[in-house]
């Protein structure tokens, strides 16, 4: 009796594992196929994410505070360079913090308010 019960349990399993593995070509080329459209998308948006990353970043630099030497380490709310900061900050509302550094690492300014507008204690910095 167990050994019927057996055969006739593990029979089904068998049946459908040599279905999958006839058909499992096409199965998973769909699979992949799904697999590759979504992972180009996400390419895409991760692609235009640094590209607007990377126009902030020479738009900053455009900027003629921030290249005035007379506005580098001035951390005052009246540098017109910590106004620019500030007005980037609220302005795009995805950065924390935007610091202004020397290539030898020195920092040279940074915002005093945070995405929304609040103040924000950087003088520590």
């Amino acid at each position: 009796m167990v050994a019927l019960l057996t055969v006739f349990g593990l029979s089904p399993a068998i049946v459908l594992f040599v279905i999958l593995e006839l058909q499992g070509g096409p199965f998973h080329q769909v699979l992949a196929q799904g697999l590759a459209i979504n992972a180009t998308k996400m390419m895409d948006v991760i692609e235009r994410n640094l590209f607007e990353r990377y126009s902030d970043v020479q738009a900053f630099g455009l900027n003629t505070a921030a290249q005035d030497p007379a506005n580098w380490g001035n951390p005052s709310d009246s540098n017109p360079l910590v106004g620019v900061m500030n007005g980037y900050m609220t302005g795009y509302g995805i950065y924390q913090l935007t610091l202004l550094v020397s290539p030898e690492g020195k920092l040279l300014a940074a915002n005093t308010v945070g995405p929304l507008g609040k103040p924000l204690n950087t003088k520590g910095l």
